[in-house]
């Protein structure tokens, strides 16, 4: 593929249309689908004439099997090249199920293209006195109507094989645990891919030290996480880490007074956590930007999950959208919702909540900046750290003294929005010290 079209804009969508192209080798079915592709929806003219290849073979055999998509290449004066950006694209290991959500993406950068080119064309005109007004706006009116190309309705059938696919995934591709019981079986089983989870909480209740324990989580079970920061760097992310894992006094992690025993157990605990597949991505204040970064860490088989802290933090390199807080927060919201379809995995991000004075529990509505975040997001959770026994579930009032007593916070887990699933809450201990949470035990104190 050309690797100058690696970051896209609303007039391309590279990963997806690899990713199509991909899924079209490996599916050869797909080729006969009732929604097909043209040779002119692809931006990239390698892609163009790969699928030409593709379309070509499948008039001719009624199916285009990869043998004789290659067999065909083989005898082009450019076959070589294209046969090597076709082992490419399977590279990506394209899956079935989310074969029609790249093509909607194709479909609609190419549509994109399209209107762009008439009201280039539309703009002439009417920079022209002589030409007639009557026909440009007939263009434009065409071109509303018919959607340029673009399919805008789906069959119940198309809906019901498509819903096959669906569940077909979800039976071969197991959801990322939390490490997290009750959360895990709220979310039937983790962080599914394609969804878009928003973290919200007012400051200092303990959103990053969440975040952190879900990327170490989630890491130690051999998935890529790319973890990017807009409020710490790396190594201060990986010194909270150590904070957990040390029994000695984590604050002699930042007054630096440290033992040889002490530097014993950060060097045992740095070697653990440095053979983690999790990357930081710093320095990256645009989403555009940020895009590029993601995608770029999916093609190289390094992003399963992507978490994010926080949304709100996260700019446009358009200074048009950067100038409202309200368009850029929606701007970015957006983005971040079509990266979980594009590249089909989870994307976390934590979002600030508004303060609202003595208010007792955050609330979706609160979300800072945008309601397009509440809208975008498949899964919204909100933490709240409680002020008092009356605020924790009734079977842990009883203990609620020795729990502050002894350092924690009592955190409530609110699952407030499950697009495909339950609503539901549930407490968690946090130390401030230590940066870690626990499950609680019903009926046990902390240690």
């Amino acid at each position: 593929m050309n690797g100058n079209a690696m970051g896209g804009d609303a007039l391309s969508c590279p990963m997806s249309e690899q990713y199509v192209i991909g899924a079209l080798a490996r599916f050869p079915e797909l080729m006969t689908s009732s929604t097909p592709l043209t040779e002119t929806d692809f931006a990239d003219p390698i892609n163009r004439r790969i699928f030409a290849v593709m379309q070509k073979v499948a008039i001719r055999n009624h199916i285009a099997d990869f043998v004789s998509i290659t067999d065909e290449m083989a005898g082009l004066p450019d076959g070589g090249e294209l046969m090597a950006c076709l082992m490419e694209t399977l590279k990506t290991a394209p899956a079935k199920a989310m074969y029609g959500t790249h093509v909607k993406l194709v479909k609609d950068a190419a549509v994109r293209r399209n209107l762009t080119e008439l009201l280039k064309t539309c703009e002439t005109d009417l920079a022209d006195r002589d030409a007639d007004l009557a026909t440009t706006l007939e263009k434009l009116s065409n071109a509303s109507k018919t959607g340029d190309g673009l399919t805008l309705t789906t069959t119940q059938v198309d809906a019901a094989v498509a819903a096959m696919t669906l569940l077909e995934a979800r039976t071969s591709e197991s959801p990322y645990t939390t490490g997290l019981k009750e959360l895990d079986e709220l979310f039937a089983g983790g962080l599914h891919r394609g969804e878009l989870t928003i973290i919200g909480a007012r400051p200092a209740v303990g959103k990053t030290a969440f975040a952190l324990w879900l990327a170490v989580h989630i890491a130690q079970a051999g998935k890529q996480v790319v973890y990017i920061s807009r409020e710490m760097q790396s190594n201060r992310l990986i010194l909270r880490q150590v904070q957990g894992d040390v029994d000695f006094d984590p604050a002699k992690l930042r007054t630096g007074d440290l033992t040889d025993s002490d530097w014993a157990q950060i060097t045992g605990t740095l070697n653990e956590l440095a053979i983690l597949p999790i990357t930081y991505i710093e320095h990256v204040g645009d989403i555009e930007r940020m895009r590029a970064e993601i995608r770029a860490a999916a093609k190289n088989g390094k992003c399963d999950v992507v978490i994010i802290d926080y949304l709100q933090l996260i700019r446009s390199s358009d200074k048009q959208i950067d100038r409202n807080e309200y368009t850029r927060i929606s701007y970015v919201s957006r983005i971040l919702k079509e990266l979980t379809l594009e590249l089909n995995i989870p994307v976390v991000a934590l979002a600030q909540i508004n303060r609202t004075g003595d208010r007792e529990k955050p609330e979706m509505s609160e979300l800072k900046g945008s309601g397009s975040i509440e809208q975008d997001a498949d899964n919204v959770i909100l933490m709240h750290r409680t002020k008092d026994a009356d605020e924790a579930m009734p079977s842990d009032r009883e203990l609620y003294p020795l729990y502050i007593k002894t350092g924690y916070a009592y955190i409530l887990i609110n699952v407030a929005k499950q697009r495909d699933g339950m609503t539901g809450c549930f407490p968690l201990l946090y130390n401030p010290a230590r940066q870690t949470y626990i499950e609680i035990a019903r009926g046990d104190a902390p240690q």
